[in-house]
């Protein structure tokens, strides 16, 4: 009787394992056919063996910049390889198996996923099924990367060109713009009844709106200062009263655009100046084309001329005197093809200044002209 018992134990135990590697199998089966919201790129090494069948896709919208990059990429493998790659952009859908290089922010599927998994400052190369992704949010970020993958990472591996390895590329640069600190906080303001400096702060964020689908609203400065804004021009707020008035503030003739814990500056101490430091801020950062995002990097702090001339600062390198005569042209009468003193004087100012002459003889130029040049 005793034996039958244990018998009929070993054969309960032996039942039960049996169901318990069934329930594991069914588990993990469970696990390989979930979907996650965001999977990541998904590596194939089985087509990790040769590029010379894939095509060069970059951006419809890419700048003259990028388009030169991608040519001389395509030069460069072409003369070190002998491969030719096709060129084109990603305005049609790629055909079905088609095998691509993308580069930067491309339509493709792919492009976007990868640039999600990566910094603002950053640039990664990699691959993505059978794609070949090389991505960033700007355009020196994805110069680097094009130059990275042409001279550091293509070989070839017998007989076939390919990829010797993925790479990833992570700035120490901070970025402004971050999870705690979300560009949908912030607004833009500018000087109460300043209608140009409104135009421009207008400008901005329809700028912003359209590039990067960051709806910021745009106030004056009669309204209450709070934590997050761009301040365009000479405001109210005394927090930064000294990047306007004080030892910190940039003269007439410069500009100040600088990231100060959770404010932005764009100063210019005139309207004009200020305009023009506006302009500068949306050619900096506004790269049309690169990113879906919008950002800039924290501590940015940058002084500079703000009608910045051709002058040519090798005439007076090693100088220990500096002459300079300049023909003001101020009259119509005169010069009618010229236009009026008003709408020069930064840029004459500017160019006087950026030689910094011990003597300066100024020509045609009235008193008027003249009382505000000596100004300068």
């Amino acid at each position: 009787m005793m034996g039958k018992v244990i018998d009929m134990t070993v054969k309960y135990r032996f039942l039960c394992l049996i169901l318990t590697c069934l329930l594991l199998l069914c588990h993990l089966s469970a696990c390989g056919n979930a979907k996650s919201d965001d999977p990541g790129p998904q590596i194939d090494s089985e087509n990790l063996n040769s590029l010379s069948d894939y095509d060069l896709v970059f951006p419809s919208g890419a700048s003259e910049t990028l388009k030169s990059a991608v040519t001389t990429l395509w030069q460069e493998v072409r003369n070190q390889f002998g491969v030719t790659w096709e060129i084109r952009d990603d305005f049609e859908q790629a055909e079905e198996n088609a095998r691509e290089i993308l580069i930067g922010f491309t339509t493709r599927e792919y492009s976007q996923q990868v640039m999600k998994g990566i910094g603002y400052f950053d640039w990664s190369i990699c691959w993505c099924k059978d794609q070949l992704v090389i991505a960033s949010h700007t355009e020196k970020a994805l110069l680097s990367a094009l130059d990275c993958f042409a001279n550091d990472l293509l070989t070839l591996r017998d007989g076939c060109l390919t990829l010797a390895e993925e790479r990833t590329y992570h700035s120490d640069t901070y970025e402004f713009f971050f999870s705690e600190n979300p560009i949908t906080k912030y607004r833009i303001v500018y000087p109460k009844g300043n209608a140009v400096l409104k135009q421009s702060a207008e400008r901005v964020a329809q700028l912003l709106k359209r590039n990067f689908s960051a709806d910021l609203p745009v106030v004056s400065d009669e309204q209450p200062e709070q934590a997050g804004e761009i301040l365009l021009g000479v405001t109210n707020r005394k927090k930064y009263a000294a990047y306007y008035t004080g030892v910190e503030a940039p003269d007439a003739l410069h500009t100040l655009i600088s990231a100060e814990e959770d404010h932005i500056l764009i100063v210019g101490t005139t309207d004009r100046a200020a305009r023009l430091a506006c302009e500068r801020f949306i050619e900096t950062f506004f790269e049309v084309g690169y990113s879906y995002q919008f950002n800039l990097p924290d501590g940015y702090h940058v002084y500079e001329v703000a009608h910045l001339s051709d002058a040519d600062r090798a005439l007076t390198e090693g100088a220990t005197l500096r002459v300079m005569s300049y023909n003001i042209l101020d009259s119509v009468e005169l010069s009618p093809d010229k236009a009026p003193f008003e709408d020069r004087k930064d840029y004459i100012e500017a160019e006087i200044l950026y030689y910094m002459p011990d003597v300066v003889g100024l020509q045609e130029v009235h008193e008027s002209a003249y009382a505000e040049l000596e100004k300068t």
